[in-house]
């Protein structure tokens, strides 16, 4: 049975795990269980049904990561990709911050958005060494052409050291402007494709995909992989 590894952040993250892969999950499946859906499965379900293969998934993508957190994650398992196994390198927003907490002990990703709550700038303000100002300057900076070159090389580089494994990989940005760059441009920005929640229903105020996304997102990594590896 062949590896399929994937790296990236709530977009790519399993929902069989005991943790929620965002704040509104619960919410999303209640609604759909409401509907009677019973097939509500997330990307790696998808991918091993649609390629009709038997795959040992090794999801370390989680809610909230930055492309450096994915990135290290990648490294780390680098070592263990072999001939013949798949691999999803997905990144995240470019603007995210993977920062060192006050307590010098562990790392902790740090994401900006104009919702963000007066709860969630204090916890950073109080986990951080940085504190959420200044590592707000940083994600500025990140949001520039400079930086987006910088991840991209790096993106190249996993891709290039995995095709050397003779592994198959696909490489996708949520970032709207390193999308373009990517093996599936817009691929999360098409909203045909990966059918937003907040789009199904309007009440529940999120953009993640659901299970109809996700089942068309796996066709298209999936022939990704195919094409890139005839």
């Amino acid at each position: 049975m062949k590896n399929f590894w994937i790296f990236g952040d709530s977009f790519s993250a399993p929902w069989h795990i005991g943790e929620d892969p965002f704040p509104d999950f619960q919410q999303y499946i209640e609604q759909e269980k409401l509907d009677g859906n019973s097939i509500i499965q997330d990307l790696e379900y998808w991918l091993g049904v649609l390629s009709n293969k038997k795959f040992n998934f090794i999801n370390t993508a989680r809610g909230g990561m930055s492309n450096d957190t994915i990135f290290d994650r990648a490294y780390k398992a680098y070592p263990k990709i072999k001939s013949g196994d798949y691999v999803l390198l997905q990144l995240s927003q470019n603007t995210r911050v993977q920062t060192i907490q006050s307590s010098l002990t562990d790392w902790y990703d740090v994401f900006f958005s104009e919702n963000n709550s007066r709860e969630y700038i204090k916890e950073v303000n109080n986990v951080t060494l940085l504190g959420y100002e200044n590592l707000e300057k940083i994600a500025l900076q990140r949001s520039t052409d400079l930086h987006l070159r910088k991840i991209l090389i790096q993106a190249q580089m996993f891709v290039s050291a995995v095709q050397k494994s003779n592994a198959k990989i696909c490489f996708t940005s949520l970032d709207r402007l390193g999308s373009e760059y990517s093996m599936i441009p817009g691929l999360y920005w098409d909203i045909s494709i990966f059918n937003p929640i907040e789009i199904k229903y309007p009440h529940i105020k999120d953009r993640h995909p659901t299970f109809e996304g996700h089942k068309n997102i796996a066709k298209k990594i999936l022939t990704s992989l195919e094409d890139n590896f005839l």
